[in-house]
């Protein structure tokens, strides 16, 4: 189909009409003209005629977008009403979005999002795509260019789906409630065993919270007068004898006691429960006796057997609506039950497949911390929704008791404080929920963690355990990833994945991440501290004999690694190691070798089951003995100030002075008291249970062991192996973060062993752990800039997902230049290859490129290597040679830091950014900027916005390939060779592992997705420019060059010459300089970017979409 870039919305409505009849992922699009201008102000950067456009993404042409097209398009000024306006007037903090914003809303699939701005074709295509896979309960994956507004889009698209499954949830269960009661009139309801236990509590209704345009009234509930009166003309020949309920007698009735039958009434009744007890003892002994309620007079003496009522009946059945479906559904299989139709079935059918008892929870997670924090803010500053959210953070983040704070594990102190009642932060978390900042429309309705934080500290309240609270009830929880992808840090973290949806930004990592997550790695050091503890607990007869198990598993393992008989294959330089199986053991029987088998496994399990039940008795037993004292401290302290007054009305002014000055010595004497009896609690070993490190490693040993167990589906994907290399704590530089910091004095560091010996479960696998959130959510959404090739990713991660989108850059190619140049200043040929980069004519001219497109570069540059060793060694080589001198006469140098603290790095990236706002001039590019070097797969190279003059050129040097000598990548790579096969040949063989790619393949795909990661730092928005430049001859090659992320490879430029492309860069630089200097002000924002023809743009993307 052929298009015009300058068609007329009429002509490109009367193009795409054709399609209409045509099963596509995207119907045409539909116009409606509007009756007046819009409200709006026509500078907008989007063309008038494409906002009457409204988008239905789905194939079917369904009543609800019928109804939907009724509204085309409507444009807002903002997400709040009028009728609370004037609120938000009195509160001008808690209006996040900006006020220039307009509000888009269109329906795609039948959902109405609202969105910012006029979104771009790739976010209507990504949009489209996770609706659809949320509506169909499908996974999907998504690539998406770096600065595309991929997370707006995300974001805008789950909460709008979630709206809408909100309120089709309510017209479903409203729909379903009338189904049974029309069944009920006509046919005889279930009988339930266990019918005296009570119901699943009613969920609140989950529209709150979700918007305050659209918010709705929660479904009222069942009564059991309206039951009753609806049942009314039910046949009594439908209670049969078995259909009984167990009444209370009168007198345990009178006691106030609850009755068991109370437990099926809802909450919302009209009477109350002593009414409603005496009702149905009448109607029993009614229907027991068969005389009136008005001359039954006898009396209950024991508990009697009564026939239900109907209304009791039907109150339990829609209480119990999943067990009562499937009956009614069991009936219809061979006859369509009396007073329903089919189309009442396909409801019940419908109502089964998808559980609309509970709204599923959205979980949206993102590589760090600092990314989570940069969604919540997309979310508060730039859409209408306000969700009820939750940040989840570890304690060293969220903690504010300084004592913990000052420790070197903030986690173990945090909990010993908290077990002892000895954190006024944690008993004050109350506060934070009822606080008024964080209420709906105040100044932290869309919290971040820093701003829990910030609340928490003027209320001395816990922040950390109020994020877990807020949670439970939270519409959309934030988290880094690692938190759903670790079983150990998903239940503590009180994430339940069940019936959920869970959406992973930047998802590139996720392989890795999981990977990891499936696997554990003990040190002899944490086993001598687990063995330690034990042997106090049995010297203090605490669970003798599981005590007794744990160290003797302990002693085990540490004999074991450190045990010089050990057989290491695998040595380098500082480690060596030795892999389970090999060619002589398997890993069963090395299991079996340090009694590690299945019956120690059951044992173990057994055990930790009870010290993690004695440990809720001893906190259950603290918590009764803090409630006595503090009742025991209260009465005291009101005798104390009873005799006070007494003493003051007697006494005279002498007096008061000589009992002060005896008071101060009693005060001195009960100081030394509490000092000496301090000093002897502190003398004396304080512990009770086992200290969280080591439930941990014994949780995850357990955890691990299943996986690995020979009955377990993936035995084969771990190997087990033993590491004996240098202490890494010796050579640490003291820093673990900015909350956290490692106080190790000179004599603990010398007590140090020099040797570790490491035992490690290495999941190759990420299967291990991902196939099973695949399967206990609703739908997974990976989204990220470099996910490619998406059919490998799928297979590695061992889930299905019905759909991928590879989106395009929303940028012109005519503001970005890429090219790829194979050899130097000097004619040296760039491969960066291991040999190579050790030769010094490498190393020169390599810096004197550097240097030549340093001094042509605009404001601020990033350059990219390999390795750390690499990028010292060039440095060195260059600070000898001059030509470090010779980059800075234009450029001051910035280096990436190696580990250190987050507060080294954050310091050095706010002096670079400094350096670039003060070399600018009224907006001007300036000539000499600032220059960054860093590796791929950094800090740099990930989360960190480069937008507009802080970074104009990329410079990429060599192909950061994964270490190839390393153990783990030896084995993953290994590992891959033996489970890839062609997909006909796995068809029958692999089962969930088909399409797995070899090693050579996985090898080259972790170095692609390193650099394409990096290639997306200089492209921000829309209207940024930048330059590409790859300093590597094998960049020259087409299947290289394919590897590279769609938006950059079909524009990527080939130079066998260094002049040649300077020729071009430098023209490319006038070009972008000049129209800087003309406008004088720095690149807009989408928000405010002038009006820009989006109709090739769409024409393009539909096409591509119904090509799909």
């Amino acid at each position: 189909m052929a298009t015009n870039g300058n068609s007329s919305p009429e002509q490109y409505a009367d193009l795409l009409q054709e399609f209409q009849e045509e099963p596509a992922l995207c119907s045409p699009l539909k116009r409606k003209r509007s009756s007046s201008p819009p409200p709006h102000d026509s500078s907008d950067y989007s063309s008038d005629y494409s906002s009457d456009y409204s988008l239905d993404c789905s194939s079917d042409s369904d009543s609800e977008f019928e109804m939907g097209t009724a509204i085309q398009h409507q444009h807002q000024h903002s997400s709040i009403n009028d009728s609370t306006a004037s609120k938000q007037a009195d509160h001008a903090p808690s209006i996040r979005i900006d006020e220039k914003a307009v509000q888009e809303n269109f329906y795609i699939a039948g959902v109405q999002v609202k969105f910012p701005f006029k979104p771009y074709p790739s976010q209507l295509g990504m949009m489209s795509h996770m609706i659809r896979a949320l509506s169909r309960s499908q996974n999907t994956m998504i690539e998406s260019p770096t600065g595309s507004g991929k997370s707006l889009a995300l974001l805008c698209a789950a909460l709008a789906w979630k709206s809408s499954y909100a309120k089709k949830r309510k017209e479903t269960m409203a729909n379903v409630d009338q189904i049974v009661k029309r069944f009920a009139q006509s046919n005889t309801l279930p009988t339930f065993d266990d019918a005296l236990s009570p119901p699943p509590t009613p969920h609140a209704d989950d529209t709150k919270g979700m918007d305050h345009n659209d918010s709705e009234k929660k479904p009222t509930e069942t009564k059991p007068d309206q039951a009753a009166s609806e049942s009314a003309s039910a046949s009594t020949e439908s209670l049969t004898a078995t259909q009984t309920v167990v009444v209370k007698t009168e007198e345990s009735a009178a006691s106030g006691e609850d009755s068991d039958a109370d437990d099926f009434m809802p909450s919302s009744a009209q009477e109350t429960k002593q009414q409603q007890m005496k009702k149905m003892k009448n109607d029993a002994h009614k229907e027991l006796q068969g005389t009136p309620p008005s001359t039954d007079k006898a009396k209950f003496t024991g508990p009697e057997v009564a026939p239900v009522s109907p209304e009791i009946m039907l109150t339990r059945a829609l209480a119990r609506l999943p067990e009562t479906v499937s009956f009614i559904l069991n009936m219809a299989q061979t006859k369509v039950p009396t007073g329903l139709t089919d189309k009442d079935i396909d409801a019940l059918e419908e109502f089964r497949k998808d559980d609309f008892r509970h709204s599923p929870k959205i979980y949206f997670g993102s590589r760090t911390h600092k990314q989570v924090s940069q969604l919540v803010d997309e979310l508060r500053k730039k859409t209408a929704y306000r969700p009820r959210t939750a940040v989840l953070g570890s304690r060293a983040q969220t903690c504010i008791n300084q004592k913990a704070l000052k420790s070197a594990s903030v986690d173990d102190v945090c909990r010993g404080l908290v077990d002892s009642h000895m954190c006024y932060p944690r008993t004050n978390v109350h506060l934070l929920h009822g606080c008024e900042d964080l209420l709906p429309d105040n100044k932290f309705e869309i919290w971040d963690l820093e701003d829990l934080v910030t609340v928490g500290k003027e209320l001395r309240a816990c922040p950390y355990f109020a994020s877990r609270e807020m949670s439970e009830n939270a519409d959309i929880v934030f988290c880094p990833y690692n938190y759903i992808l670790d079983p150990g840090v998903r239940g503590p973290a009180n994430i339940e994945l069940a019936n959920s949806v869970v959406i992973l930004d930047e998802a590139h990592n996720v392989e890795t991440a999981a990977r990891e997550a499936g696997s554990m790695e003990i040190t002899d050091i944490q086993l001598n501290a687990l063995a330690e503890e034990c042997r106090l607990f049995i010297k203090r007869c605490l669970l003798v004999e599981e005590h007794k198990l744990i160290k003797t598993l302990a002693d085990t393992l540490i004999g074991w690694l450190q045990s010089e008989d050990n057989i290491y294959e695998y040595q380098d330089f500082e480690a060596r190691t030795a892999v389970w199986p090999n060619k002589h053991t398997s890993t069963d029987e090395i299991l079996r070798q340090v009694w590690l088998t299945r019956e120690t496994c059951l044992g173990l399990e057994i055990a930790y089951k009870k010290i993690e039940d004695y440990i809720k008795k001893v906190r259950a037993a603290k918590e009764r003995r803090k409630q006595q004292e503090e009742s025991g401290m209260a009465e005291k302290k009101k005798e104390d100030e009873d005799e006070d007054e007494d003493e003051e009305d007697e006494e005279d002014e002498e007096e008061d002075e000589e009992d002060e000055e005896e008071d101060e010595e009693d005060e001195e004497e009960d100081e030394k008291k509490k000092k000496k009896k301090k000093k002897k609690e502190d003398d004396s070993p304080r512990i009770e249970y086992l200290s969280n490190r080591s439930l941990r490693l014994i949780s995850g040993l357990l955890r691990v062991l299943k996986y690995i167990a020979p009955t377990s589906p993936f035995h084969d994907d771990y190997r087990v192996a033993i590491i004996r290399k240098p202490n890494p704590e010796l050579f640490s530089n003291g820093n673990r973060g900015s909350r956290q910091r490692n106080r190790k004095s000179a004599a603990s560091v010398a007590q140090l062993p020099p040797i570790i010996n490491v035992l490690a479960f290495w999941a190759l696998n990420p299967g291990v752990v991902f196939s099973e959130i695949a399967r206990l959510t609703r739908s997974i959404v990976l989204t990220s800039g470099t996910l490619s090739p998406l059919d490998s990713y799928a297979s590695e991660l061992q889930a299905e997902f019905s759909s991928t989108l590879e989106a395009n850059h929303v940028i012109d190619p005519q503001r970005f230049w890429a090219g790829s140049i194979a050899c130097g200043p000097q004619g040296e040929v760039l491969e960066g290859k291991y040999k190579n980069t050790e030769m010094l004519s490498f190393q020169d001219d390599v810096g004197s490129a550097i240097g030549s497109i340093s001094a042509k570069s605009p404001d601020g540059m990033l350059v990219f290597v390999p390795s750390y060793s690499l990028l010292y060694k060039l440095l060195m080589r260059w600070e000898t040679t001059g030509q470090r001198a010779e980059i800075e006469v234009n450029k001051d140098i910035y280096i990436e830091p190696q580990g250190g603290s987050k507060d080294d790095f954050e310091k050095m990236l706010a002096s670079y950014r400094d350096c670039l706002v003060k070399r600018r001039q009224g907006g001007s590019p300036a000539t000499r900027g600032a220059i960054m070097f860093a590796v791929y797969r950094g800090k740099v190279s990930e989360g960190i916005d480069f937008t507009d003059y802080l970074c104009r050129t990329v410079v990429n040097i060599g192909i950061p390939y994964p270490a190839f000598k390393d153990v783990k990548v030896m084995l993953k790579r290994d590992y891959n060779d033996t489970h890839s096969t062609t997909p006909s040949e796995c068809a029958d063989t692999c089962g969930s592992q088909s399409g797995i790619v070899n090693g050579s393949v996985w090898y080259d795909i972790q170095a692609f997705r390193a650099i394409n990661q990096a290639l997306g730092r200089c492209l921000r928005h829309r209207m940024d420019w930048g330059a590409i430049i790859m300093l590597e001859s094998r960049f020259t090659h087409h299947w290289n060059i394919e590897k590279l992320s769609k938006w950059v490879r079909n524009y990527m430029r080939v130079y066998n010459s260094f002049d040649d492309a300077m020729c071009d860069l430098n023209t490319f630089y006038g070009m972008r300089i000049k129209e800087d200097k003309e406008t004088q002000n720095p690149p807009v924002s989408d928000d405010d970017a002038g009006e820009y023809d989006f109709m090739p743009l769409i024409e393009e993307e539909l096409e591509r979409l119904l090509e799909f």
